[in-house]
């Protein structure tokens, strides 16, 4: 008896863990004529270094934007999700992880959940139309600065369309 309910449990567990991503909504997928665009790509971002960089040098590149933080319960999983898309995208697309929390913090997050992705701080007051609010947020802007995608709260990054949506960002 014991022995299947070890095996009931086991399954339960990779059940419950094997998709993690479809549970939660998909970004926002921005209809063209709704689309804000950036009016300048001026924003001012820390590296962990202290080396200071700026969005401008990105400016007709398709860029990933995510503002997050480690007191978010749920930054886990949103991390985990982006670390998917990150990995098969980083080569492709300009990705901006960017926090306001403590060094101390992020060094300890990053460390004890292996992340791979580069982490900014914000150096200067985000460009509206960007908006860092509620965390986590994050936006998709495609080349010609307009926000194709965009999400306040956990979101599926790594889902097919999001993937579809960049590689025709690529394509233009």
């Amino acid at each position: 008896m014991k022995k299947y309910l070890v095996v009931l449990l086991v399954c339960l567990g990779l059940f419950s863990c094997s998709n993690t991503e479809s549970n939660f909504p998909e970004p926002n997928l921005i209809p063209f004529e709704k689309q804000d665009v950036l009016s300048s790509y001026d924003l001012r971002l820390i590296e962990s270094t202290g080396r200071t960089i700026n969005l401008y040098a990105n400016r007709n590149k398709v860029v990933f934007i995510h503002y997050w933080n480690t007191t978010n319960k749920d930054v886990s999983v949103d991390i985990e999700i982006i670390q998917k898309l990150y990995n098969d995208y980083k080569l492709k697309i300009e990705f901006y992880f960017i926090t306001d929390d403590t060094q101390p913090n992020v060094r300890k997050f990053i460390k004890e959940n292996n992340i791979l992705f580069p982490n900014y701080y914000i150096g200067s007051t985000p460009l509206r139309p960007l908006v860092f609010g509620k965390l986590p947020k994050s936006y998709l802007i495609s080349k010609t600065g307009r926000i194709v995608m965009n999400q306040e709260g956990v979101a599926n990054w790594n889902s097919d369309t999001v993937r579809k949506t960049i590689d025709e960002l690529l394509k233009q």
